[in-house]
C-alpha cells in the first residue's frame, strides 16, 4: 500500500504521508481491544480541544503484511450525527461511535 510513497524517498528528498480508508473488520477489531483510558480529547490544527472527538493509536494492535515496521496507525471516533449515520458498520451501531483510521510515517503528530 505504501511501497509507492516509500519509493519517492531520495538522499535529497524525504516523503511524509498520511492515507485513510473505510475501516475494515481487522480494524474494528483492534478498536475493540483499546481500553477506555487509550482516549484522548481531540484537538483542532489550533490547539483547541474538538469536544465530541477522540484519538487513540492502534499502533502495534493492527498490522498487515507489506507495512513498513513502525508505520502509525492514529483512529479517530465521533459520535455519529448528520453526514456520520450515512452506512454505519454493525460495530459502529453497537459502539455508537463513527471510526476513521489514517496510516502515517509522521511519528509525532
Amino acid at each position: 500500500m505504501t511501497a509507492p510513497l516509500e519509493a519517492l524517498n531520495t538522499a535529497r528528498r524525504t516523503v511524509r504521508y498520511l492515507v485513510g480508508w473505510t475501516i475494515t473488520e481487522d480494524d474494528e477489531k483492534a478498536i475493540a481491544k483499546l481500553p477506555a483510558s487509550a482516549w484522548e480529547t481531540s484537538l483542532r490544527q489550533s490547539g483547541e480541544v474538538q469536544e465530541g472527538y477522540s484519538v487513540a493509536e492502534l499502533t502495534g494492535l493492527n498490522t498487515r503484511p507489506g507495512w513498513p515496521i513502525g508505520m502509525r496507525l492514529p483512529v479517530r471516533r465521533v459520535r455519529p450525527a448528520g453526514r456520520h449515520q450515512k452506512k454505519p458498520t454493525a460495530f459502529e451501531k453497537r459502539t455508537d461511535w463513527k471510526y476513521s483510521v489514517i496510516a502515517t510515517d509522521v511519528r509525532h503528530m
